[in-house]
């Protein structure tokens, strides 16, 4: 499995297996847990060994990197990859990666950035880095791309969710000539207009497939001019560092309308200003309000005062709540290269169930606050919970196989009844 010796990478396997098993315990409950569970390393593991451990490995860059590059020739030709980044808390000043930023967990401590690389048609995760917890998603976006070419993933399919959605990130998709498909926010000034255009008529039966619950689906291209500033000079060219160049790419929205979701989102919103329209009512003024209630009320209501400055008449600010709702139920998928709509909503949905996956590491692994004091220590302890990450994701997989094969039996007229009650009562 690893490209290490046997010793220690039976010692991997078994802590992996440790944090499978216990939904991500603190490695000191280790030493108890291995007294009632076989483990490879027959011997057992000290709290100190398992230290030690994760330093021999943090140590063995050899190893990683061959870990990673096996479990990606695995993979078919040009795969659907797809990658997030997750930052975790540290106690350790000693870390290089550890710095202050913006903290999810609003603890106060210094973070460090992991971004994992998944398959998408398995669902497996393919190789992880660590990068400074301050670090700007499109760097960070560009160190993974230099991994995945290390890897041999020299043109696969790469898929992201919105936290990656910004001018800087695409553009630099588009100068590496990526196969991309991102999930993007309608509201984005440069395509509003073109996703307007479609939802006119997006409702026609052609935009409705077979297999996308419920959701329409209408493809337009738009081209898009991406601006940057020059880190070299370029004496061929005539260029300084610092010019602003551009280029102009041609990308492709997958606008997908689900009436069910706007329905909801709908009623939901104009519930909400009912209730705010019968506070205005009762004469509560604005300075009493929550801020958002207050700006709630001057942007969807038009409101008129006495001379004493008493709320005299409320009306319904029409166009207002026009504009709010209407990329209600509405989502963009981007892609570099021309896709059927639905081809690509379908990859995209598959993203979708690695988020799931991807909160695994840091809330059934002990991932979220990493108790180590070293950068290599932490590198090796994150290798371990990246083997537990295999195995965890591969268990999901086939449990949801089983569970699939399992429904289906339940039809088959032949079972006996002693066999159908197992069935169903595996499923329960």
């Amino acid at each position: 499995m690893l490209v290490m010796d046997r010793e220690n990478a039976l010692k991997t396997i078994s802590l992996a297996r440790f944090l499978v098993t216990t939904g991500g315990a603190t490695v000191p409950r280790f030493s108890t847990w291995q007294l009632t569970h076989p483990i490879p390393y027959a011997e057992g593991l000290s709290e100190s060994t398992c230290y030690a451990l994760f330093r021999a490995l943090g140590f063995d860059e050899t190893a990683r990197q061959s870990f990673f590059r096996t479990r990606a020739l695995q993979l078919e030709s040009k795969p659907l990859i797809a990658f997030d980044s997750t930052t975790v808390s540290t106690w350790s000043e000693h870390p290089a990666e550890a710095r202050y930023d913006y903290n999810k967990a609003g603890d106060g401590l210094q973070t460090i950035k992991f971004t994992t690389i998944y398959a998408a048609e398995t669902r497996q995760p393919i190789a992880f880095g660590k990068q400074p917890g301050d670090l700007r998603d499109v760097t960070g976006l560009l160190v993974l791309l230099r991994q995945m070419e290390t890897l041999g993933l020299r043109s696969p399919q790469i898929v992201t969710d919105n936290g990656y959605w910004s001018d800087a990130n695409v553009m630099e998709m588009c100068k590496a000539h990526l196969d991309f498909i991102t999930l993007a926010k309608p509201t984005t000034s440069w395509m509003k207009e073109a996703v307007l255009d479609v939802l006119g008529s997006i409702r026609d039966p052609e935009h409705l497939g077979d297999e996308n619950r419920g959701v329409y689906v209408a493809t337009t291209t738009i081209k898009h001019t991406f601006s940057y500033q020059r880190k070299y000079v370029s004496t061929k060219e005539g260029l300084k560092a610092g010019d602003t160049e551009e280029f102009t790419r041609a990308l492709y929205l997958h606008v997908c309308h689900d009436p069910v979701q706007k329905e909801q989102i709908d009623i939901s919103f104009i519930e909400r200003l009912l209730d705010l329209k019968r506070d205005l009512e009762k004469g509560i003024p604005l300075d009493e309000m929550k801020p958002k209630a207050a700006k709630d009320a001057q942007k969807f209501f038009v409101l008129e005062y006495d001379k004493n400055g008493r709320l005299e008449r409320i009306e319904w600010n029409k166009e207002a709540c026009q504009n709010a709702c209407r990329f209600y139920g509405t989502f963009v998928i981007v892609a570099s290269h021309k896709k059927d709509g639905f081809a690509a909503l379908r990859k995209y949905r598959r993203r979708e169930r690695i988020e799931e996956f991807l909160k695994l590491d840091k809330e059934e692994m002990d991932g979220d606050r990493p108790r180590v004091w070293d950068a290599d220590t932490l590198m090796g302890r994150m290798l371990v919970q990246f083997v537990a990450l295999c195995y965890a994701d591969f268990l999901r997989v086939r449990i949801c196989q089983v569970r699939k094969m399992l429904e289906a039996r339940l039809d088959d007229p032949d079972l006996t009844t002693a066999e159908w009650k197992l069935d169903r009562d595996l499923l329960l």
